[in-house]
C-alpha cells in the first residue's frame, strides 16, 4: 500500500495541534505497519514544509522536518518531466494551483494507492474523485475535513479524543504519539 502524503499533512504531523496531528499520524502509522506499506511525497513537499521555519529561523522545527524527510520508509519523489507533463494536464483540466497539480501528478506517476491531504479541492480530479471519502475530526467549534483518496480497503482512523493530547517530548528528543510514530530532528552542523 503506497500512501502519498500532501505537504499540508506533513505540516500537520510536525506542527499541528493534536486534533490535526493525531489523525494524520495515525494514518501514517497504519500504513507503515503494513508489510506492503510505503509513504511517498514529492520533493516539492520539502520546499513547502521548510519555507516558513527557515524564514523565521526556527531551527528546532527545521530539524523535525529534516528528520521526517530523512526517514528510510519515505520515498521522496523527484519532479520529473513526466510529472510536469501530467501536472500541466491536471492543471488545465481541473483548475488546480500549480503545487496541487504537481502533488497529484506525482502521486499518479508514482502509482500511489492513496492520497492523504487536507485539501478537498483536489476532489475535482475526475480520475480519483469517485474514490474519495472524508475523515472528520472535531477541532474546537469547527469541523475539520481531512479528505483521503482511498482505493483500498482501510477504514478511516477513529476520531481523536479532545481530552487526551499527544505526548510530546522536548525538542531534540523527537515527537512521540500514542500510536508510536516517531519523528526525530536531525542535527545541524
Amino acid at each position: 500500500m503506497r500512501l502519498y502524503i500532501d505537504a499540508c499533512c506533513i505540516i500537520y504531523a510536525i506542527e499541528g495541534l493534536p486534533q490535526f496531528k493525531d489523525p494524520v499520524l495515525k494514518r501514517l502509522v497504519d500504513v507503515e505497519s503494513r508489510p506492503d506499506g510505503a509513504l511517498l511525497t514529492s520533493r516539492l513537499s520539502r520546499l513547502e514544509c521548510r519555507t516558513k521555519p527557515l524564514r523565521e529561523k526556527q531551527q528546532d522545527i527545521l530539524g523535525y522536518y529534516d528528520g521526517f524527510f530523512a526517514r528510510p520508509p519515505l520515498v521522496l519523489a523527484e519532479i520529473s518531466a513526466a510529472v510536469i507533463e501530467r501536472a500541466t494536464e491536471l492543471r488545465a483540466a481541473h483548475g488546480f494551483k500549480t503545487p496541487d497539480a504537481i502533488h497529484s501528478a506525482t502521486a499518479i506517476e508514482e502509482k500511489a494507492d492513496a492520497f492523504l491531504t487536507g485539501d478537498v479541492a483536489l476532489t475535482r480530479c475526475s480520475a480519483v474523485a469517485s474514490n474519495w471519502y472524508k475523515i472528520w475530526s472535531c477541532c474546537a467549534h469547527h469541523l475539520f475535513q481531512l479528505a483521503f483518496f482511498c482505493s483500498f480497503d482501510l477504514p478511516p482512523p477513529s476520531p481523536p479524543k479532545t481530552s487526551s493530547p499527544s505526548t510530546t517530548t522536548a525538542p531534540g528528543a523527537g515527537i512521540r504519539t500514542r500510536a508510536s510514530f516517531t519523528i526525530r530532528p536531525t542535527t545541524r552542523s
